[in-house]
C-alpha cells in the first residue's frame, strides 16, 4: 500500500493516534510513514514519553490525593474518639464524683434540729441507686437554705447524711429547695410544708385550690367529687359534691374528718369563709357547712393566723389530727423571743429539747417537750420527776417546764 502521508499531515495525526482515536487504516498509514521518517519518528517517541510522564504525574497526585483523603480520615476518627472519650469522661465525673443538685425536695427524706448553736441534718435519698456528693448549707439572717447534690451511688458517695453545721446567728428557719424543714423550734413535716407552700389569697383561682386539697390528700379520705365556687358575695364559699354513698356506721367519722379538712383549707385560702360538703349516706343526701368562725372555735383560735407560719400550721394539723407526723397534747402556752431564748409562764429559758424513750413496761415510747436551761436533760429525768412522788425530784419551773406531752 502506498503511503502518501506527508509529515505535516502524519505530525498533525500523531495526537489522535498517541490516544488511540484513529482508525486501522488511519494507524497502518502513520505507522508506514513513520518506519521510513526518522523525524516523525522522534516526535512520536517523545510524546509517548511525555504522555508517560504525565500518567506518572496524575498516578502521583491519585496516590497524594488517597494518602491525603486517609490521614484526613484518619484525624477526623481521632478527633472524635477523643471529643467522645472527653464527654465520657465528664458524664462519669458529673455521675460518679461531683454529681447535681437533687433539685426535687421530695427526693429526700431529712430531719432537721437546732441546738447549742448547731444545725444537725440527717437523712437519705429516696432512690437506694443515688449517693450524697455534697450537702451545702447557706446561712443568711438566720434563714438557712440547704442544698444536696446527688451522684451515683459508690463506695465513696453513700445514699444517706449526718451533717452538723455552727451557726453564730439565731436560726429561725430552714429550708431545703420550696420545702421548709424547721420553723422556730418545730420540724415540720413534708405533707404541713406542702400545705403551707399551696397558701392563696382567692377562693376562685381553682387551679391553686386543688394544690391545696391535694396537699391535704382529701380525695384519698372522702373519694371523688366535684366542685362548685361560691365568689360573687362575701363570705366567700367552696362546695365539695362527693359521689361515695356511706355507710351509716361511717357517718360521724366522715363527718369529724370534713369538719377538719373545712378548717384546714379556710386556713390556707385568705378569703374562703366557709366549706359545704354534699354527700350522701345509704342513699340519703346531706350537707355539712363549716364555716371560718367553726374552724376558729374548733382550733381554740384564729386559725388564719395559725397558718401565718409554718409552725403554727402545723400545730393546727396536729389539733385537727390531719398531721402524719407527731400528734401530742400542747399542756401549756410558749413562745419564742427575738433573741432566740424561751419564754412560758413568766420564765425563760435557752433551751426547747424534744426528748423520746421508753417508760419500764410500756408498749410504746413516749415523747416530750421541753423547754429548759440545762442542754443535757434526758428521757428519763423528765419521766421520772412525773412519777416519782418524792418532791425533791420535780422539775424546777425556772429550770424547766413541760410544754407538750405524748404523741408518737
Amino acid at each position: 500500500m502506498k503511503n502518501d502521508l506527508s509529515c505535516e499531515v502524519v505530525q498533525d495525526l500523531l495526537p489522535s493516534y498517541v490516544d488511540e482515536l484513529t482508525n486501522e487504516v488511519t494507524n497502518q498509514s502513520v505507522e508506514k510513514h513513520i518506519e521510513h521518517c526518522t523525524n516523525c519518528g522522534e516526535i512520536l517517541k517523545r510524546m509517548k514519553e511525555e504522555e508517560i510522564s504525565e500518567m506518572k504525574t496524575q498516578k502521583q497526585d491519585i496516590d497524594f490525593l488517597k494518602k491525603t483523603r486517609q490521614k484526613t480520615k484518619l484525624h477526623i476518627f481521632l478527633v472524635a474518639l477523643i471529643v467522645g472519650f472527653v464527654v465520657i469522661a465528664v458524664a462519669l465525673i458529673n455521675a460518679f464524683l461531683i454529681g447535681k443538685d437533687i433539685g426535687n425536695p421530695d427526693l429526700v427524706q431529712v430531719e432537721a434540729m437546732v441546738m447549742n448553736g448547731q444545725i444537725m441534718l440527717k437523712g437519705n435519698l429516696k432512690d437506694s441507686g443515688r449517693g450524697i456528693a455534697e450537702v451545702k448549707i447557706d446561712d443568711e439572717d438566720g434563714i438557712v437554705h440547704v442544698t444536696v447534690s446527688a451522684t451515683k451511688q459508690s463506695s465513696f458517695h453513700k445514699n444517706y447524711f449526718h451533717v452538723n453545721y455552727e451557726t453564730t446567728t439565731v436560726v429561725s428557719q430552714i429550708w431545703l429547695g420550696d420545702r421548709i424543714l424547721w420553723d422556730n423550734g418545730d420540724p415540720i413535716s413534708e405533707e404541713v410544708s406542702k400545705l403551707y407552700n399551696s397558701k392563696h389569697p382567692y377562693i376562685g383561682n381553682m387551679p391553686e385550690n386543688a394544690e391545696s386539697a391535694l396537699a391535704l390528700g382529701i380525695r384519698e379520705d372522702i373519694g371523688n367529687y366535684t366542685n362548685e365556687l361560691q365568689t360573687k358575695n362575701a363570705p366567700y364559699g367552696w362546695k365539695m359534691i362527693g359521689k361515695q354513698d356511706y355507710a351509716p356506721e361511717s357517718q360521724r367519722k366522715v363527718e369529724i374528718q370534713m369538719k377538719a379538712y373545712a378548717s384546714a383549707l379556710i386556713s390556707v385560702i385568705d378569703n374562703l369563709g366557709y366549706v359545704t360538703f354534699e354527700y350522701t349516706v345509704d342513699g340519703e343526701q346531706y350537707l355539712l357547712t363549716f364555716t371560718e368562725k367553726d374552724a376558729d372555735m374548733l382550733a381554740g383560735q384564729s386559725v388564719k393566723n395559725m397558718a401565718k407560719t409554718p409552725c403554727g400550721l402545723q400545730e393546727l394539723m396536729k389539733i385537727l389530727n390531719l398531721s402524719d407526723g407527731y400528734i401530742g397534747n400542747r399542756i401549756v402556752k410558749y413562745s419564742r423571743s427575738s433573741d432566740g431564748t424561751w419564754s412560758c409562764e413568766g420564765y425563760d429559758y435557752q433551751y426547747r429539747l424534744v426528748l423520746t424513750g421508753r417508760d419500764p413496761n410500756a408498749s410504746s415510747d413516749g415523747r416530750y417537750v421541753v423547754l429548759t436551761n440545762d442542754a443535757n436533760l434526758t428521757y428519763d429525768k423528765v419521766s421520772w420527776s412525773i412519777l416519782s412522788s418524792n418532791s425533791k425530784d420535780w422539775l424546777d419551773p425556772e429550770e424547766t417546764v413541760i410544754v407538750e406531752i405524748g404523741g408518737n
